[in-house]
């Protein structure tokens, strides 16, 4: 998991979090204001029956990238440790980037829907503007385990 950092409690280690989420419930509001301004307007019609199998594998896959990176934040936070392993070695941000890309479009592609895709995309570009502060923030306390561990992650870019 690589070296300490001053022990920390959960709560000081949010990060950008809320400012995402807030975001998110701002787009589920708009959208529903849209939706029932223009009833319809996010329907998916059922004729595709390889989405809800692909759906399915992938909103599996998310439920598991969520679990095992809040079961690593819940251990590793307080203990002030930078988390490098599992999920976070894949992307930076396996939390917000799971939820927005394998949890959200896939619930509303199950409702028949393109809502969950369109917060998906909204969450996932809240968490690429927003998480420059966070990041910021893991700079500063982890200095060149941080940067080393920047080089080393698989997806940069997602």
């Amino acid at each position: 998991m690589s070296m300490m950092a001053k022990k920390r409690r959960f709560g000081d280690f949010i990060g950008s979090g809320r400012k995402i989420m807030v975001t998110v419930v701002g787009m589920v509001v708009l959208c529903l204001i849209i939706g029932h301004i223009y009833p319809g307007i996010f329907a998916l019609d059922g004729s595709y029956p390889w989405l809800h199998w692909v759906s399915l594998l992938l909103l599996t896959v998310g439920i598991i990238n969520w679990a095992w990176t809040i079961l690593l934040i819940v251990r590793m936070i307080p203990r002030g440790l930078l988390i490098t392993t599992g999920p976070f070695s894949l992307v930076k941000h396996p939390l917000y980037t799971g939820v927005a890309w394998l949890i959200l479009p896939e619930i509303g592609f199950l409702c028949h829907s393109w809502l969950g895709l369109i917060l998906g995309l909204a969450m996932y570009l809240a968490t690429r503007i927003l998480a420059k502060e966070e990041e910021k923030q893991l700079a500063a306390t982890f200095g060149k385990q941080w940067e080393a561990y920047c080089q080393t992650i698989v997806l940069p870019w997602l």
